[in-house]
C-alpha cells in the first residue's frame, strides 16, 4: 500500500481500530460511495475550486449526517480540501484490503470456464481456508475460453489450472525443445 490513497486508508483504518468501529467504518465508506454513485455530480461539486471550503464542509455534514460514521464524514471533508476527492473510491479499496488483512479474511476469484456447482464451490473454499488460514470470499468469473479447470487469483497473484493454461505452457515446452534441436 502506498500513494496517497494508502496514507489516507492507513489514517482511517487506525482511528476506526482505536474507535472499535473497523466494521462500521467500512460499511459507512460503502454507504457514502454509494451516495457519490447516486449524484454524480457530488464528488465534481466537492472538488470545484470556485465553492468555499466552510461551503463544502456543510454540504457535507447536511448529506451524510445520519447516513455515515463521523470518520467517514471527516475523510470527505479532508478530502475535498486538499482536492483529493477523486481518490475516495481506492480509498475503500485500500481500507478494505486492510480491513480484510487485519481480519484474516482472503478474497478470491475463480476463474472458471462454467460456473461451480455448490459442492464444488464448497470443497473449494474449504480447501483453501485449510491451506491460507483465512476465511475465503470467493466469487466467480465465468471465462469459456479456459476450456476447463480454473484460474484462482490472490490479489495480485494468480494460480492457473486451467486446461488453456496448460495447453500453453506445453506448447512452450514444445517450441523450446525443437529450437534446441533446430527443428
Amino acid at each position: 500500500m502506498s500513494g496517497i490513497s494508502g496514507r489516507y486508508a492507513r489514517a482511517i483504518f487506525e482511528a476506526s481500530q482505536q474507535r472499535n468501529c473497523l466494521k462500521e467504518t467500512l460499511d459507512d465508506l460503502l454507504a457514502a460511495n454509494d451516495l457519490f454513485e447516486q449524484n454524480d455530480e457530488l464528488p465534481a461539486l466537492l472538488a470545484a475550486p470556485v465553492l468555499p471550503q466552510n461551503e463544502k464542509e456543510k454540504l457535507v455534514f447536511k448529506i451524510f449526517k445520519g447516513r455515515v460514521n463521523e470518520l467517514v464524514q471527516r475523510l470527505v471533508t479532508i478530502l475535498s480540501a486538499n482536492g483529493r476527492i477523486k481518490h475516495y473510491s481506492s480509498v475503500i479499496q485500500e481500507y478494505g484490503r486492510l480491513y480484510d488483512e487485519y481480519a484474516g479474511i482472503q478474497q478470491v476469484i475463480a476463474h472458471t470456464a462454467t460456473a461451480l456447482g455448490a459442492q464444488d464451490r464448497q470443497v473449494l473454499i474449504k480447501k483453501l481456508e485449510q491451506k491460507s488460514q483465512k476465511k475465503i470470499l470467493l466469487s466467480e468469473q465465468i471465462d469459456p475460453s479456459l476450456i476447463g479447470g480454473m484460474v484462482l487469483q490472490f490479489g495480485d497473484y494468480y494460480l492457473d489450472y486451467s486446461v488453456k493454461g496448460r495447453l500453453e505452457r506445453l506448447g512452450e515446452s514444445l517450441l523450446g525443445i525443437s529450437k534446441e534441436r533446430g527443428i
